[in-house]
Parts: C-alpha cells; sequence; structure tokens
C-alpha cells in the first residue's frame, strides 16, 4: 500500500515537467529539404558572334529637278510627205542666268531638232549669235544679213535644213522708202527693220516656195502698217506666183491695221490648220510664263498663200521651269504643198 502513493508522486512530477517546457518559436524558418537538389553545371559561354560589317553609308538622295513643260528631248513625228516652217524670236544677247546666250544655245538647237523644223524664219540673232548658232546647227544654212549699214547687227535670217531644201534665191531689202538703200530706215521707227527671204525647192518633191521672213518695229505704227505694206507689195515682184510664207514678230496683235493688211492676200496657218491649235496662244512671255495661264501675247505668226494643206499648227511652249530657250515661244506649222 506504501508502494502506490510514491508512484502517483513521480507521474506527477513528470507531467509538472513536461507543462513547464518552453515552447519553440511559431516563426522559426522551415528546415531544408532532406535531400538538396545538386547544383547545375555553369552553362558554357556563348561563341561571340562576328561583328556585322559596316552598312554602307545610303546615298544621297537626288535633288528633285523643277517640274518641266513640255520636255525638249522628245521628238515629235511628222507626216513624212510634209515639212515644217517656223517663226522664232530668238532674242539677243545680254540676259542673266539661268536664260544667258550662251545657256539658251542649246535649247535652242533641241527645239530644231525635237520638232525636226524644216525652214525658220529668226529674228534678233546678232551677227556673233549666228556665227555660235550656226557652228553648232550643222544640219542648217542661213541665209540673210544685218540691218545696219555695215550689214552687221540683228539679222532676219531664214534658217533651212540643207538635207531638205536647195536654195535657189535670196534677198534682204530695208523696211523703208528706200528698200534698196543698206541700213535706211523711215517713218520714225526706234530701229532698223529689214525682211529676208529664201527661195527654197523641195528635195522630195521637186516644188517651190518662198520664205520671207520679218521683225516690225516695236514702238511707231505708222512704221509697222508702212512696214507691212510694202512687204506685201514686194512679195509678188520676188515670189512670181509661187507659194509664199511670211513669218514674223510683228510686234502687234491680230485686230491690229498692220496685221489686217497681210491678211488680205495671205492666210493665218492657224486658222486654217486641219487639227486644233497647240500649245498656248501666248508666244511674247519675257521669261515670265506660267502653266495654264490665259494671256493675249500673240505677236509671232505664220501667213501664206498658195495651194496647200495646213496639217498642224503650234506654239512651241517648251520650258523648263524658268528656263526658256528664248523670251519668245516659237511658232510652228506644217505644211504638205499640193
Amino acid at each position: 500500500m506504501r508502494k502506490l502513493p510514491v508512484f502517483i508522486l513521480l507521474f506527477a512530477f513528470a507531467l509538472y515537467g513536461q507543462e513547464a517546457a518552453p515552447k519553440a518559436p511559431e516563426a522559426a524558418a522551415k528546415p531544408q529539404e532532406a535531400v538538396a537538389k545538386p547544383a547545375e553545371a555553369p552553362k558554357p559561354p556563348e561563341a561571340a558572334k562576328p561583328a556585322e560589317a559596316p552598312k554602307p553609308p545610303e546615298a544621297a538622295p537626288k535633288k528633285e529637278e523643277p517640274p518641266k513643260g513640255p520636255h525638249f528631248d522628245t521628238p515629235v513625228p511628222k507626216d513624212p510627205d510634209s515639212f515644217r516652217i517656223a517663226s522664232f524670236n530668238i532674242r539677243t544677247r545680254g540676259d542673266k542666268a539661268p536664260n544667258d546666250w550662251q545657256t539658251r544655245i542649246s535649247r535652242i538647237l533641241a527645239i530644231f531638232e525635237k520638232y525636226d523644223l524644216d525652214s525658220i524664219g529668226v529674228q534678233e540673232l546678232t551677227t556673233q549669235q549666228k556665227n555660235a548658232l550656226m557652228a553648232k546647227a550643222t544640219n542648217y544654212a542661213a541665209v540673210g544679213v544685218g540691218r545696219e549699214p555695215n550689214k552687221q547687227g540683228e539679222h532676219n535670217c531664214v534658217i533651212y535644213r540643207k538635207d531638205r531644201f536647195d536654195c535657189l534665191d535670196a534677198g534682204t531689202f530695208w523696211l523703208s522708202t528706200t528698200p534698196d538703200v543698206v541700213g535706211s530706215h523711215s517713218w520714225k521707227t526706234a530701229c532698223r527693220r529689214i525682211c529676208t527671204w529664201a527661195k527654197l525647192k523641195d528635195k522630195k518633191t521637186g516644188k517651190e516656195f518662198v520664205h520671207f521672213n520679218t521683225h516690225l518695229d516695236h514702238r511707231s505704227e505708222d512704221a509697222r502698217r508702212n512696214g507691212a505694206a510694202l512687204i506685201m507689195s514686194r512679195m509678188d515682184d520676188i515670189a512670181k506666183g509661187l507659194p509664199c510664207f511670211l513669218t514674223g514678230d510683228m510686234n502687234c496683235r491680230i485686230a491690229t491695221p498692220s496685221i489686217q493688211s497681210f491678211l488680205a492676200k495671205m492666210k493665218n496657218t492657224k486658222d486654217v490648220s486641219e487639227t486644233p491649235h497647240e500649245g498656248t496662244f501666248q508666244t511674247f512671255h519675257a521669261y515670265r510664263y506660267t502653266d495654264g495661264k490665259v494671256t493675249n501675247g500673240e505677236i509671232d505668226f505664220i501667213f501664206f498663200n498658195g495651194d496647200m494643206r495646213v496639217l498642224r499648227h503650234a506654239t512651241i511652249n517648251d520650258h523648263n521651269g524658268n528656263e526658256f530657250p528664248s523670251d519668245h515661244f516659237p511658232v510652228m506649222a506644217e505644211i504638205i504643198l499640193k
């Protein structure tokens, strides 16, 4: 009976010892997994990529050309039986770039070739300009003398294609009361004025015609009117019944008495063209032409008499921005003599 109480005392003491033991803190870190994963082997360094070859520098963008009018270099085909006659005020020297004379020569020649012009009446061509132009226009020949007393100065040449025409005769007379006196002038004209003519024979057809070319005065209406009358009075004696053309810078418009005196015996090629007029109606532009702008600067003409067809009529308004062949646009007519 005495052992029982001792046992009980030992049990109670053991129970008291468990309650007094300190508890492990709840915030203790979790133990690591029993089996650690083997460390991954380090990856070998990637092979260095070869350096890319440097790209060549990009070409600088091309500078855009200014907008062009009709191009100088695209040939304009014509009827194989026809020839083309033109009036072209070349413009004397003295203008500044981009329309200085030395630069304009190539543009003028481009017009000759592009439109395959056969007989061209030019105005304002000085002796020096004539020599420079004809040295390059090797397919052409020119007739005519300068208007001054020494036959120098401005010319009204007839320039014709040598492979198309033979020149049978040619001459120049002065628009004055004494037309055969070299260098003469009358009627209060601002400048001496002349008319040059060429009798041409077509090598293809054998047909002949006379091309008259003039430049009427820019100030005196009296000089223009009397000059026009003189040309008409001499035309019959020179042509002797052959078909005639009269080209020129008339320095006046279609309704003036001077032009009407021409139209009393001749016709305007523009009026009878079998196809509508091409290009602007403006011929004089003074290097200030604007595409599409309607103006009344028509002072350059091609008149004719005789039996012929006028296939087309055009003002050749080729230009490149503010670059022109002259301060006038040439006028062209395509002709078949019957």
